[in-house]
């Protein structure tokens, strides 16, 4: 196999699991259904696949579920050694409107059982050779269903830990799960973390979650999650290993100046050839925009995370700018990765999850009436901040005005708030600190030394523990 280059990442460069996925994906009438964590590489194996697939003639689509993951994959991929073409016919978002795909779908979700069943024995047409889906977690069993009838095969990469729309956690419309069941499917499970440091690992740990396709402890799980990157020379370097920044202000206008500098000290200390890209995330996007409209007047400026009028995000920004700032929905994000974030205003108020479960038993042109329990939505929350801290390469800085109802702050046990090298708390006119090299090595041999004897102060309840609360104390049927 030669070594193209595929977004600076070669063949010879992958690891062993991963070109066995490669290897797989690219035999004749393959089946396959990888499961891979976050920063596993699974955007990238999959952009591999699909071009290699072309290559050798196959009629091949890649799906993806946002427009910014669509555009991700465009941008990351365009202009290349060997990629000369636009790769719009070929990677493209489920939802994109007017397709063959979304009339079939919309027909797939008013059908009972049997009319599926009779419509897949009718549905001889099979347009593409192979379809590949990434994040397959979030896929509505409807829709898992449509890109089945419309392929002879199928490859689908997801992870359960990153699922984030309650349409496929519930019982009315889980797609994974029916993926998960089906023993057709070659099964490839990646568990090592490239894109994240350590001090980055150290906070998302606080939001991994137990689900039903784990067959590990929690305490397994965040060990399983650590690991990996505790041998990973780029995730334990000093320029990586900065601690995460939890910012307390003392009002609106000293929270944002104190955003601003920091982005500002960023980009004024970026070396030649580096990538300095920046994401700014909110919950809603009535909140992004308010978040850009503070910064732009202390001389911010970014790009919102949404297509422009009469376009369809091509040309608004270019995920290859090494200086991108981006301004963002959370959700937006998914499979995406990013120098630096910023999460500000982040009280539970502010963040107002709880609207996302609300009115959604209603029928709308994405998914029908579903509910989910009081479980499922903590779940979703956590699994929500999980793939949002996972995004980042570098650092992250955190703020809020009360301390006591930020959520994230609350998520951090008292025990690691005093772990000064992975976690900051600073006062927004303070200085952000910077540990040495030889701080971070002393850091990273701790952790080493943590998960050797298998000394996490995991303090959080299990997930038979927490339902057994639920159960006690709450109505476990309430509406999505």
């Amino acid at each position: 196999m030669e070594d193209k280059l595929y977004s600076n990442v070669i063949y010879e460069d992958l690891t062993s699991r991963q070109k066995e996925f490669i290897d797989l994906a690219e035999t004749p009438n393959s089946r396959v259904f990888l499961t891979g964590c976050a920063g596993a590489g699974k955007t990238l194996l999959a952009t591999i696949a699909t071009l290699k697939l072309e290559e050798s003639n196959q009629n091949v689509q890649f799906l993806v579920y946002t427009k910014m993951l669509e555009k991700f994959v465009r941008d990351t991929f365009k202009d290349t050694e060997h990629i000369d073409r636009d790769l719009g016919q070929v990677v493209q978002r489920f939802h994109k409107p007017k397709t063959d795909r979304i009339r079939l779908w919309s027909q797939i979700k008013k059908m009972s059982s049997s009319d599926l069943s009779k419509l897949t024995k009718e549905y001889s047409n099979k347009p593409f050779d192979t379809i590949l889906v990434d994040e397959c977690q979030d896929f509505q069993k409807p829709m898992v269903e449509t890109v089945k009838m419309m392929s002879k095969n199928q490859i689908w990469l997801g992870d359960a830990t990153q699922q984030i729309f309650g349409h496929a956690m519930s019982k009315e419309n889980e797609g994974y799960s029916s993926l998960y069941k089906d023993s057709s499917y070659e099964r490839i499970d990646l568990d090592t973390n490239f894109r994240n440091p350590l001090t980055v690992a150290m906070l998302a740990m606080h939001f991994i979650t137990i689900n039903e396709f784990d067959e590990i402890s929690l305490e397994d799980k965040v060990s399983k999650f650590i690991q990996p990157i505790t041998n990973n020379q780029t995730g334990t370097s000093q320029a990586r290993n900065q601690p995460t920044v939890f910012i307390e202000a003392s009002d609106v206008d000293n929270q944002y100046d104190a955003i601003a500098k920091r982005i500002k000290n960023i980009q004024n200390n970026k070396l030649p050839g580096a990538k300095n890209q920046i994401v700014v995330a909110h919950v809603h996007s009535k909140n992004v925009y308010k978040i850009r409209k503070e910064l732009y007047k202390r001389g911010i400026e970014g790009e919102i995370a949404k297509k422009k009028r009469g376009q369809d995000m091509e040309d608004n920004f270019d995920f290859k700018d090494e200086n991108l700032v981006l301004f963002g929905t959370i959700h937006s994000l998914k499979g995406l990765e990013f120098d630096y974030l910023f999460f500000p205003d982040t009280e539970e108020d502010k963040l107002d999850f709880d609207s996302m479960f609300q009115n959604t038993v209603e029928d709308n042109s994405y998914s029908y009436g579903y509910t989910l329990s009081k479980q499922q939505q903590d779940s979703i929350v956590s699994n929500t901040l999980f793939m949002l801290f996972t995004r980042v390469k570098k650092r992250i800085f955190i703020s809020y005005i009360d301390k006591v109802k930020s959520l994230v702050f609350k998520k951090i046990p008292e025990e690691y708030r005093n772990l000064e090298e992975h976690f900051s708390f600073i006062k927004a006119d303070e200085n952000t600190p910077k540990l040495s090299n030889s701080q971070v090595q002393k850091k990273v041999q701790e952790v080493e030394k943590s998960l050797k004897e298998n000394n996490w102060p995991v303090q959080r309840k299990s997930s038979k523990e927490l339902e057994r609360d639920l159960n006690k104390n709450l109505n476990d049927d309430l509406p999505f």
